[in-house]
């Protein structure tokens, strides 16, 4: 999947699950942007000032696969099922950070194809 591909369709479930306009969490803490957008990495505070909660939720999209591709070869990325790359972005976007071992676990797991083609297998593993 393009990387634009795969932002888009991370807004679209993004809008879906977390809706497009601001909103208090139920659960407590700070309000909630549009798109989930809680944290705005600093270097991007300036750039996505005069942004919608859309254009702004894109580019720290942009700004976590970036990061999240870092961690993977290319070819392991290029291999990955559609929905370990959505998994592992939202992760990444959510919390900043891939869970401990997140990236040995997967390369460990290559019975299940995690980094293969095999999506029937990912979903039962997950």
């Amino acid at each position: 999947m393009s990387d634009y591909s795969l932002i888009e369709e991370t807004l679209k479930r993004l809008a879906e699950i977390e809706g497009t306009e601001g909103a208090t969490p139920i659960e407590g803490g700070t309000d909630t942007r549009g798109f989930g957008v809680t944290f705005i990495p600093p270097e991007l505070k300036e750039e996505v000032a005069e942004l919608t909660d859309e254009e702004t939720a894109r580019r720290i999209l942009q700004w976590h696969l970036k990061k999240v591709k870092g961690f993977f070869e290319p070819t392991e990325w290029a291999k990955m099922p559609t929905e370990m790359q959505h998994l592992t972005l939202d992760q990444h976007y959510n919390s900043g950070v891939l869970f401990p071992n997140y990236i040995e676990s997967l390369r460990g797991m290559k019975s299940c194809k995690i980094l293969g083609q095999d999506k029937e297998q990912l979903l039962v593993v997950l």
